[in-house]
């Protein structure tokens, strides 16, 4: 199936979690790609969690790193900058998932339950819970992809 051939099992999918009271209000494309594009898109998620050998699926999101000065610094010997303390920190927005990417050639329920799973990540990241531990969040995800399975 491709991309266009997938959203009806795209919108059941979001049905179900609107049926479990989750529902997911952004408009997030849903794109089947090639192994390749997949590749590519997961190097430039630097914060994706990527458990398995091969990926899947992916959920895209902007976020960008900073480091910022949480302590001015003085002016030491040479003019250089002493004392200085930085911290790593991450802005985001508040909706921030900009698509969904899933693995072309796969069959109809792996796809489902792919799609579910990286919907669930979707889910997490525009309702604020953007802290878990990535056992915890992946944990979440597989569980909602196979509460779609048994459905």
């Amino acid at each position: 199936m491709d991309t266009d051939e997938c959203q009806p099992l795209y919108h059941e999918i979001r049905d179900f979690y609107e049926g479990m009271n989750m529902k997911v209000e952004q408009q997030i494309p849903m794109l089947l790609v090639e192994r390749q594009a997949l590749n590519e898109a997961m190097e430039g998620e630097k914060e994706g969690h990527h458990h398995i050998p091969e990926t899947r699926g992916l959920c895209l999101s902007e976020e960008q790193t900073l480091d910022i000065v949480i302590k001015k610094p003085r002016i030491g010997a040479g003019n250089r900058l002493v004392d200085m303390k930085i911290e790593t920190k991450k802005l985001t927005r508040q909706s921030e998932v900009t698509a969904i990417l899933i693995l072309y050639g796969l069959p109809r329920l792996l796809t489902g339950s792919i799609l579910a799973h990286e919907l669930m990540h979707a889910w997490l990241r525009l309702n604020g819970f953007r802290n878990l531990q990535p056992k915890i969040e992946e944990g979440i995800c597989q569980v909602l992809a196979h509460m779609w399975l048994e459905s």
